[in-house]
């Protein structure tokens, strides 16, 4: 597993102990004799965006290829049981396309990541309603035509009830994935359509309905753009999450990474983990902090019909902007394959977005100490 920050929760009330490599684990349960044990392994990416620059740089004599982008990241990404991405673009099959600030790239884009292991696509978010209600049904198509999956914007009433939640079987376990946005940046919902919205009333509906599921994963598009740490409406809107019965909560749109926070019960067994920001999967932003992002795994294990063991950890990817033959190319890139790759006149950005996420390893930047109570 490619590591650039990972950290080790222990028991006895949630006591973090800071380490280069790191995991979070649970109290472990003795098998007795003929007991089942499921496992499963989810990851997810950050936000997949397509500003302009992008789009020309995949374009081809024959469409658009987008193989070289995700080339050193596809073993990766397909060896989970579970790919989640989020998709901040519309999609379409032809031109006009579009960057920043009404996103719309061609299908192409959704090829490649089915081509890469991404199995579920977040649709919520707050560049969905750019192209109206055609870009928005247009994305959904173009992933059900490579077989990836969506939850958070739907193209009709039928699709909502099929996809919110989206229900998920991974590696013996009933998975339900929920996804919502803040905002669609004052744009209407096109009728007809339907989009997910920060709604507690909406989310406790759902809730209700991914109740016979064994894992209930919440991903949101929330927070300040470009703010290294949360606020308190976020930490509060998770913890509210967390009592309502969801296992894990995923964050996005701030394009840059922001902290991780880990719950324990009384025991000090992991109960719930909050990724507040993931940052850029994949961008043409340079500002720092936003060339890359954070790659979130997740294991899960049960032994028959106890305790839900959850452990966490986290790797980081840059997006290499460079040039061949004269054309700019776009690559995500492992950092540490980065590292000791990138060689040209954007090395310094390599390290510079080291720099910023080395505080990752160390125990300050991860947000430890609540308890954990359902309240259900």
């Amino acid at each position: 597993m490619r590591v650039a920050g990972r950290v080790v929760v222990l028991c006895v009330f949630v006591c973090l102990v800071a380490c280069e490599r790191t995991q979070r684990g649970v109290a472990v349960v003795q098998p007795t004799q003929n007991e089942r044990v499921r496992s499963a392994t989810i990851r997810i990416v950050g936000d997949v965006m397509q500003h302009l620059p992008q789009i020309e740089a995949a374009r081809t004599t024959e469409g658009y290829d987008y193989a070289p982008c995700f080339a050193e990241v596809g073993e990766w990404l397909s060896d989970a049981d579970l790919t989640i991405a989020n998709l901040e673009t519309t999609l379409r099959s032809e031109a006009p396309y579009s960057g920043y600030p009404r996103f719309a790239a061609p299908v192409e884009l959704a090829g490649e990541l089915a081509a890469v292991g991404v199995d579920v696509a977040l649709l919520a978010n707050n560049h969905i309603c750019d192209r109206g209600g055609e870009g928005l049904r247009g994305t959904v198509e173009a992933l059900d035509s490579v077989g990836v999956r969506h939850t958070g914007a739907y193209s009709d009433l039928v699709d909502y009830a099929r996809n919110n939640p989206l229900m998920v079987n991974v590696g013996d376990f009933r998975v339900a994935i929920m996804n919502y946005t803040y905002g669609t940046n004052g744009l209407p919902i096109a009728s007809g359509t339907y989009v997910n919205l920060l709604d507690t009333v909406r989310i406790a509906a759902d809730m209700e309905r991914a109740a016979t599921a064994d894992i209930r994963l919440v991903c949101l598009h929330w927070g300040e753009e470009y703010h290294a740490r949360p606020a308190k409406a976020q930490r509060e809107l998770a913890d509210w999450l967390y009592r309502k019965g969801a296992t894990v909560v995923v964050g996005g749109h701030p394009h840059v990474v922001q902290p991780v926070e880990v719950l324990a019960d009384k025991w000090g067994r992991v109960r719930g983990v909050t990724f507040y920001s993931l940052g850029n999967y994949v961008s043409n932003q340079t500002a720092p902090g936003t060339d890359g992002g954070m790659v979130a795994t997740l294991h899960f294990k049960q032994q028959g019909r106890g305790v839900l063991e959850i452990s966490a950890d986290w790797d980081f990817v840059w997006t290499h902007r460079g040039r061949q033959e004269g054309r700019r190319m776009y690559r995500v890139l492992p950092l540490e394959v980065a590292r000791e790759s990138v060689k040209d006149s954007t090395a310094w950005r390599v390290a510079r977005f080291e720099r910023g996420v080395s505080r990752f390893r160390t125990a300050d930047t991860v947000i430890v100490g609540r308890g954990f109570v359902r309240l259900n």
